[in-house]
């Protein structure tokens, strides 16, 4: 019981983000997830995504309310500050439409995970996205052939961010996890150039909690004199540019093959 009654700071629940010593926090209560991580049914790196943080919207959004009982059996202690703003509890509104949800979803025997539909338009945006590109190559001594190329190589390459990563980045392309991290790799690490890691970091633990808060929302900043926004910014930043560095060649790689058969 003496664990139980232990007290964190935010600062000494940020230390606590290794495998074998993961906490989290949910409504002010730290819990010693450690010997769940392997077993965490969303993945590995999903729930160390959350290690050493306050994870209460999170835990929320993509947990049922039925994993409250799981988690409970890992309680250690409590929080008494926080980094980042914290939200009231929700009313009973939001876990009533939830369980409503899922229980449409299990009598109709959909799974909401898994749509073939979603995934031929996965497909179909990629293959046109790479057939403009090829377009591109192949017309390049045609300028209204090539800036058409050009805009549809965009359209579609947006579409298939917007789509099969951006899906993937919210772990909703199946259940399983590597297909999550083999679609968004795929995607934005190699096609786009861009880096999934980063993006999960600043899209899914900072846009998404945070939406729109100033100083916590890394996609915002309305004042340069909140040094929590400005440090999380610049760190955000930074993460970008080092991304850029490391996989900017990428998608330039098969230009220039290609390119040498001319």
């Amino acid at each position: 019981m003496a664990l139980a009654n232990r007290t964190f700071t935010w600062k000494e629940l940020s230390k606590l983000n290794q495998r074998h010593n993961a906490h989290v926090a949910v409504r002010g209560k730290v819990y010693d997830v450690s010997s769940f991580v392997e077993r965490h049914p969303g993945g590995v790196d999903q729930i160390m995504l959350g290690a050493g943080r306050d994870v209460t919207q999170l835990f929320e959004s993509y947990h049922s309310v039925d994993t409250y009982k799981v988690l409970e059996k890992y309680y250690v202690g409590v929080l008494i500050d926080n980094e980042l703003p914290v939200f009231p509890s929700p009313s009973k509104f939001y876990p009533t439409l939830k369980r409503r949800v899922q229980d449409h979803f299990k009598a109709s025997n959909t799974d909401p995970k898994i749509c073939y539909r979603m995934f031929l338009l996965y497909a179909i945006y990629l293959a046109a996205a790479i057939a403009f590109w090829l377009g591109t190559l192949l017309c390049y001594d045609n300028l209204p052939l090539v800036s058409l190329c050009s805009l549809g190589w965009g359209v579609f390459s947006a579409l298939v961010a917007l789509t099969a990563m951006h899906d993937a980045s919210h772990f909703s392309v199946t259940h399983s996890p590597w297909v999550w991290k083999l679609l968004g790799s795929v995607v934005h690490d190699i096609y786009n150039g861009a880096s999934l890691y980063v993006w999960t970091n600043q899209h899914i633990l900072g846009h998404h909690l945070y939406t729109n808060i100033d100083g916590a929302d890394p996609d915002v900043v309305t004042s340069t004199g909140n040094s929590l926004g400005a440090s999380r910014c610049q760190t955000y930043q930074m993460d970008s540019e080092v991304a850029a560095i490391l996989f900017l060649p990428a998608h330039l790689y098969p230009h220039l093959v290609l390119s040498s058969w001319n």
